[in-house]
Protein backbone atom coordinates (compact mmCIF):
# COMPACT_ATOMS: atom_id res chain seq x y z
CA UNK A 1 0.00 0.00 0.00
CA UNK A 2 3.34 2.07 -0.26
CA UNK A 3 1.91 3.28 -3.04
CA UNK A 4 -1.58 4.19 -4.44
CA UNK A 5 -4.98 2.25 -2.66
CA UNK A 6 -5.69 -0.88 -1.59
CA UNK A 7 -8.55 -2.59 0.18
CA UNK A 8 -9.00 -5.66 2.33
CA UNK A 9 -9.97 -7.67 -0.28
CA UNK A 10 -7.13 -6.77 -2.03
CA UNK A 11 -4.96 -7.43 0.83
CA UNK A 12 -6.71 -10.97 1.38
CA UNK A 13 -5.82 -11.73 -2.13
CA UNK A 14 -1.92 -10.79 -1.72
CA UNK A 15 -1.33 -12.62 1.50
CA UNK A 16 -1.50 -16.37 1.04
CA UNK A 17 -3.53 -17.96 4.25
CA UNK A 18 -5.23 -14.59 5.23
CA UNK A 19 -8.69 -14.43 6.17
CA UNK A 20 -10.43 -11.33 5.08
CA UNK A 21 -12.36 -10.74 8.60
CA UNK A 22 -8.90 -11.27 10.11
CA UNK A 23 -7.35 -8.39 7.32
CA UNK A 24 -10.51 -6.36 7.48
CA UNK A 25 -10.15 -5.87 11.70
CA UNK A 26 -6.46 -4.89 11.13
CA UNK A 27 -7.38 -2.42 8.33
CA UNK A 28 -9.93 -0.80 10.97
CA UNK A 29 -7.13 -1.03 13.74
CA UNK A 30 -4.52 0.63 11.24
CA UNK A 31 -7.21 3.85 10.31
CA UNK A 32 -8.44 3.82 14.60
CA UNK A 33 -4.35 4.67 15.33
CA UNK A 34 -4.20 7.43 12.15
CA UNK A 35 -2.29 4.95 9.89
CA UNK A 36 -4.42 4.80 7.00
CA UNK A 37 -7.03 7.01 5.61
CA UNK A 38 -10.40 5.95 3.48
CA UNK A 39 -10.17 7.18 0.09
CA UNK A 40 -12.96 5.66 -1.81
CA UNK A 41 -15.49 2.89 -1.71
CA UNK A 42 -17.46 0.59 -4.85
CA UNK A 43 -19.81 -1.78 -4.99
CA UNK A 44 -19.11 -5.60 -4.94
CA UNK A 45 -21.38 -8.66 -5.17
CA UNK A 46 -23.84 -7.10 -3.30
CA UNK A 47 -21.15 -5.86 0.02
CA UNK A 48 -19.75 -2.29 -0.25
CA UNK A 49 -15.52 -2.49 -0.78
CA UNK A 50 -13.40 -0.15 0.99
CA UNK A 51 -10.41 1.65 -0.34
CA UNK A 52 -7.60 2.85 1.96
CA UNK A 53 -4.18 4.93 1.42
CA UNK A 54 -1.10 5.42 3.85
CA UNK A 55 -1.28 8.53 5.77
CA UNK A 56 1.82 10.96 6.09
CA UNK A 57 2.24 9.27 9.53
CA UNK A 58 1.79 6.22 7.94
CA UNK A 59 4.59 6.29 5.63
CA UNK A 60 6.60 7.81 8.27
CA UNK A 61 6.35 4.97 10.69
CA UNK A 62 7.14 2.91 7.25
CA UNK A 63 10.14 4.49 6.57
CA UNK A 64 11.13 4.48 10.04
CA UNK A 65 10.94 0.43 10.23
CA UNK A 66 12.82 0.69 6.67
CA UNK A 67 9.78 -0.92 5.01
CA UNK A 68 9.64 2.25 2.68
CA UNK A 69 12.09 4.34 0.60
CA UNK A 70 13.31 7.35 2.41
CA UNK A 71 11.86 9.69 -0.22
CA UNK A 72 8.82 9.43 1.62
CA UNK A 73 9.47 10.76 4.35
CA UNK A 74 11.13 13.64 2.89
CA UNK A 75 7.48 14.73 1.53
CA UNK A 76 7.30 15.76 4.89
CA UNK A 77 8.66 18.79 5.68
CA UNK A 78 9.58 20.04 9.36
CA UNK A 79 9.48 16.17 10.67
CA UNK A 80 12.64 15.12 9.76
CA UNK A 81 14.96 14.32 13.17
CA UNK A 82 11.54 14.26 15.22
Amino acid sequence: MSEGTLSPVQATARIEGSKLGTVAHHFRALHAAGLIRPTSTRARRGAVEHFYALTDDGKELLSTLGLLPNAAAQERPGRAGS
